[in-house]
């Protein structure tokens, strides 16, 4: 029978390898772009299948590389309706005034969805080994979080952000899944605060020195150009 010491010798750490270059992938980039133009935006679901597939098969782990299979096509379907949405939003504004405010709400509503919805097709579509990731269709969750979280943070004035960012994070990591293994975010939602409150730090510091530069700076100006100061 195994024991704890045997498990913990068994792991090992793996580092991520990119084995890609700037000049194959700005081809790649240039060439995109230039075909997105002439085909007036059409081509790029073709565009973003190609970009991702370089980085996704330059990058390896344990000597293995990941891909990417998603169809262009049904990319293109999903974009010509979010286009079709937007349009109807717009010309709503013209034919119906105020209905373009139920549709921004209804499109509001619909984000926890839709994000849903985006990881689960990107999931399905990224691999590793020949096996493919998931994300599992939390809907309820989603709402919960992504809504309920954000109001709490706009409520706290914002004391509640990083906790609010930290359980998006862990939506996002503890419904993934590679197989029949399952990632978790332990819970770090002190090490969220601690982050935000060095990133608020910095600001602040840099906000009080430019605020000084800008008081002193002025004055050593005037005092460097007045003919008078010499005398």
């Amino acid at each position: 029978m195994a024991t704890q010491a045997d498990a913990a010798a068994a792991v090992r750490n793996e580092r991520f390898a990119f084995t890609g270059n700037v000049s194959e992938y700005f081809r790649i980039w240039i060439v995109s772009l230039c075909l997105t133009i002439i085909t007036v935006g059409f081509y790029s679901p073709w565009a973003k299948v190609r970009k991702r597939r370089y980085l996704y098969r330059s990058t390896r782990l344990a000597g293995s590389s990941f891909d990417y299979h998603a169809d262009p096509v049904a990319i293109l379907k999903g974009r010509l309706i979010a286009v079709g949405l937007l349009a109807l939003y717009v010309a709503s504004s013209y034919v119906a005034p105020g209905v373009e405010a139920v549709l921004g709400l209804a499109v509001f509503a619909a984000i926890p969805w839709l994000i849903v919805r985006s990881r689960m097709f990107n999931a399905r579509y990224t691999s590793y080994r020949n096996l493919r990731f998931r994300f599992d269709p939390v809907y309820g969750e989603a709402y919960k979080v992504i809504v309920g979280w954000s109001l709490l943070a706009g409520l706290t004035l914002g004391l509640l952000y990083p906790h609010a960012h930290y359980r998006r994070s862990a939506l996002i990591v503890n419904n993934s899944h590679f197989g029949n293994l399952d990632f978790v975010l332990p819970n770090l939602s002190g090490g969220f605060y601690a982050r935000y409150i060095q990133v608020s730090l910095l600001m602040l510091g840099a906000v009080i020195v430019v605020g000084v530069l800008a008081t002193l700076l002025p004055a050593g100006a005037v005092t460097a150009d007045d003919p008078g100061s010499a005398a």
